[in-house]
């Protein structure tokens, strides 16, 4: 074998056993299965948050933690949940492998004082995402009019039935891909 053959032997080898992940295409946030954690703000519940995709066009996200009230000594500390299926739409801008993305879904919330008031929310979530890929982190903004079901005293307003339209939410998570 002459030493041209060989070289280009070595080379070929090479390059075939070097590792699939140097070409292989980076994960992207909205791939299905990627899960992100973090903290949010989303429907009655102020704390932490999760995302799961289940493919690029639908994903389901939620919150836990408290929610503050302005008057905490009568209707006290309020647990709270919430949840919205969303679907995904594509990017709407793209730059850098930072993608801006819309995602627009029902979702439900509930929340639960120490005092035994209760709070019931069919909300509409409209998410503008800023998707940044190479860290890979997301945030949301999140516009959620809601119907709200709720005991009778409860955020010191008469009602048992309310109408939220002045419901925002905030959302940052790190995502995990396949390594959860």
């Amino acid at each position: 074998m002459s030493k041209k053959t060989c070289l280009v032997t070595v080379f070929t080898l090479l390059f075939c056993l070097c590792s699939s992940q140097a070409f292989a295409k980076k994960p992207h946030i909205s791939d299905p299965d990627s899960l992100g954690l973090g903290v949010g703000i989303g429907a009655l519940a102020y704390g932490f948050g999760a995302k799961y995709y289940f493919s690029p066009d639908s994903s389901i996200q939620g919150n836990m933690g408290v929610q503050p009230t302005q008057s905490r000594a009568v209707n006290g500390s309020l647990f709270a949940i919430g949840a919205d299926y969303l679907f995904e739409f594509g990017p709407i801008s793209s730059a850098n492998n930072i993608d801006l993305t819309l995602g627009i879904g029902p979702g439900l919330a509930t929340a639960v004082s120490t005092l035994g008031y209760v709070a019931f929310d069919v909300n509409a979530c409209f998410s503008f995402q800023i998707l940044f890929h190479e860290l890979p982190l997301d945030f949301a903004l999140e516009y959620r009019p809601a119907i709200r079901f709720k005991s009778a005293a409860l955020y010191n307003e008469p009602g048992r039935l309310v109408y939220a339209p002045d419901s925002f939410g905030i959302q940052m998570r790190y995502y995990l891909f396949d390594r959860w």
